[in-house]
């Protein structure tokens, strides 16, 4: 009984080391959609999102943003890989390649010419300053020179920067505001004196 008794205990230990720990002071935990972006034409691949328990095949819309959702991915399924595998692949491959048999060959990396993109966090850890202003990072995917990329736009806004200009900004005002109602005080003060 007491056997029992301590496995019982030492289960209960283990599941509260794995669960979920808060962020530092300051962090906070928001959900990070993957955003994506096609830039030209795109047909001449299938894509899809690895994860340690589970493979999808997403479609990119041609010319249009294709947004995958952070909702229902807990755990393991935080973390995903974008995989692009040309579609002339399939080709070299006799049979129904669907199902486990198609996530077996993108887990051993069967596919010759397939090229892991981009690794995505669909739940990211960021400033508690940084919340109101912050958006799921987008990736411009296309393909040049025979060679598909996922990258990020480099003219796009840093909203860290942006979160803390408006940070400095609130702050100043404030400072200032407290600054400007001494001064009034002391000058009404002051004057009383005179008088």
């Amino acid at each position: 009984m007491r056997s029992l008794a301590k496995v019982s205990l030492l289960l209960i230990l283990c599941t509260a080391a794995f669960a979920d720990v808060a962020p530092d002071f300051g962090y906070t935990y928001v959900p990070a959609d993957l955003t994506l972006r096609s830039v030209g034409d795109l047909s001449g691949y299938r894509f899809f999102l690895e994860s340690p328990n589970r493979i999808e095949e997403i479609k990119i819309t041609p010319g249009a943003t294709t947004t995958i959702s952070a909702s229902g991915r807990s755990g393991v399924a935080k973390i995903a890989t974008l995989i692009a595998v040309p579609t002339e692949n399939f080709g070299h491959i006799s049979g129904d390649l669907s199902g486990p048999l198609l996530e077996n060959f993108i887990r051993d990396k069967r596919f010759p010419d397939a090229r892991e993109l981009l690794i995505h966090y669909f739940q990211t850890t960021i400033p508690t300053i940084e919340k109101p202003v912050w958006t799921p990072p987008l990736y411009y995917v296309s393909v040049e020179n025979g060679v598909i990329t996922a990258q990020k736009p480099i003219d796009g806004v840093d909203t860290s920067v942006l979160a803390r200009l408006l940070l400095f900004g609130v702050v100043g005002g404030v400072l200032m505001t407290i600054g400007i109602a001494i001064i009034g005080l002391w000058l009404f003060r002051r004057s009383r004196k005179k008088v």
